[in-house]
């Protein structure tokens, strides 16, 4: 997998195939840039009769947070953060978004943010993003 930044926003590529001496893809993902303190900069779910995978990849500018969960429940990852570096988890099989359950958590283990729609009465993908956990969400 590799992500490729650009003015616009930052483009997810799985390369499967190689001809010659390039890589060949024909999958691509992108996320738009945004100013919020946790950005989703790549993901992507391969899932065909040879190759199935997950990657997500992270970065985090928030000070607050230490470190980010993601996954399914048997096979949760936790990861370190390192302000304004990238974070990538990956799994060897497909894991739609909603069951990733990403969480950000501050050095104490209270959850801070999470991966999610807005709560809204319709979806737009580029809602799909972090957002502050709230003690009413939590009710």
């Amino acid at each position: 997998m590799n992500i490729f930044d650009s003015e616009e926003k930052p483009i997810t590529v799985i390369s499967i195939r190689k001809f010659g001496f390039l890589w060949v893809s024909r999958m691509s993902v992108y996320y738009y840039h945004n100013d919020d303190s946790i950005k989703t900069i790549g993901g992507i779910s391969l899932n065909n009769e040879k190759e199935k995978a997950t990657v997500f990849s992270v970065m985090v500018n928030e000070p607050q947070v230490t470190y980010i969960e993601a996954g399914p429940e048997l096979k949760r990852l936790k990861k370190e953060v390192q302000l304004g570096k990238s974070i990538t988890f990956s799994w060897e099989e497909t894991i739609n978004w909603n069951v990733l359950n990403a969480i950000a958590f501050n050095s104490e283990g209270k959850p801070l943010y999470e991966y999610r729609y807005a709560k809204s009465n319709f979806i737009r993908f580029e809602d799909l993003k972090w957002y502050p956990i709230v003690e009413e969400d939590k009710k």
